[in-house]
């Protein structure tokens, strides 16, 4: 069973009748991905809807562009949102206080949006990246800054939502996990003394020195973070919360995708250690990183992205479209930078562990889309 399968298996029980629990926040999760500009906003205000009316409004529009999520992103998020809408269990469940914010001067890429689950208690639910280049250079970011502007406005965000509410979980998936985290350690205390608990999915850890964090050890107990047996983007940077591991039906990268992460009843199916693969990466990632000082970091994330947009093109898919210029333009940069990145990437494709669990992968999503093409 998956999370669609747990929406048919458990949609006709309220949350009366059973409890709010990390599979409703794997849910959850994946609700801010979507692209939902056109539902709940109005007049340049968020606006609330029942996700029930939120699916109802769903012109053929939207559910194609929702469904063209990106490259990256699973078609499940849109058809598990339908489906939660013909579930008695989410159905009037209130959404809203949607943000989605791009912006290529502050390199950030912000998402969220609030569910109610009842008067009291709200779910706050931070996106992961999503399909634009400046979402992935803020991901970049991360390797020569202690905090991006994406944390600070998650705790400006988990501030302003947790108002007239007693009672808070905050989720997120991947980056939205990292959100999550970081916006539970760093609110106020006002907001921190709402939060019952924190659920992270498959998301990197913390780049700042936890010793300058106030009431740290109280706050980290309210965080839990699930990865799958070969996590890769969860093992980045340092954890120090609790953290178990889901199994996937699904190989390598791809195990990122909450979709194919195995459920049991109110629970996920959990094995008691990341599998060998996922901690040879992490070893071989920051040993990587380690080498690197902030210079060579700095020119490795900036002068990448320049390379990146020097086509205009705003997403991924987008920039598949543009390989020649690409490549045009990383051979127009100095023999040094060249002669960087051509090091770093000979070095990843050399390592056979990485080779067959990420390059092997993404050769494999490659040839899918182009069959659906």
């Amino acid at each position: 069973m998956n999370l669609r399968d747990y929406i048919t298996w458990r949609g006709d029980l309220t949350f009366d009748m059973v409890p709010f629990n990390q599979v409703d926040a794997a849910l959850f999760s994946q609700l801010s991905l979507l692209q939902l500009d056109e539902l709940l906003i109005k007049d340049g205000k968020s606006i609330k809807m029942t996700i029930k009316e939120a699916v109802s409004k769903l012109d053929s529009h939207m559910k194609e562009k929702n469904y063209k999520l990106g490259i990256i992103l699973p078609d499940d998020i849109i058809k598990a949102f339908i489906e939660m809408g013909d579930a008695p269990r989410y159905q009037n469940l209130k959404i809203g206080n949607y943000v989605n914010r791009i912006c290529s001067d502050q390199e950030t890429q912000f998402s969220a949006l609030t569910i109610d689950l009842d008067n009291h208690m709200r779910v706050v639910s931070f996106s992961g990246t999503d399909e634009t280049v400046i979402g992935w250079k803020e991901n970049f970011n991360m390797l020569y800054v202690d905090t991006t502007p994406g944390q600070h406005l998650s705790c400006a965000y988990l501030e302003m939502v947790s108002k007239q509410f007693r009672q808070l979980y905050v989720v997120g998936h991947s980056k939205g996990a990292n959100l999550a985290m970081y916006s539970t350690l760093h609110s106020i205390p006002r907001v921190q003394r709402k939060i019952i608990k924190t659920y992270g999915f498959d998301g990197p850890g913390l780049t700042e020195d936890i010793e300058l964090i106030d009431s740290f050890e109280k706050n980290i107990e309210k965080i839990i973070f699930y990865v799958p047996e070969t996590s890769i983007i969860g093992s980045l940077f340092d954890h120090y919360e609790e953290i178990k591991v889901v199994k996937s039906r699904a190989k390598g990268l791809y195990q990122h995708d909450l979709f194919s992460w195995e459920v049991l009843g109110n629970d996920f199916v959990y094995t008691s250690a990341r599998s060998d693969a996922s901690i040879h990466i992490e070893k071989k990632i920051k040993e990587m990183i380690s080498k690197m000082d902030e210079h060579t970091k700095h020119i490795f994330v900036n002068v990448g992205y320049e390379i990146l947009t020097d086509s205009k093109r705003e997403t991924l898919a987008d920039l598949n479209k543009e390989k020649l210029r690409i490549v045009k333009k990383f051979l127009g940069t100095d023999i040094k930078t060249r002669m960087l990145f051509v090091r770093i990437f000979m070095e990843l494709i050399s390592d056979k562990v990485i080779r067959e669990t990420v390059i092997d992968n993404v050769k494999d999503f490659t040839k899918i889309q182009k069959s659906k093409k």
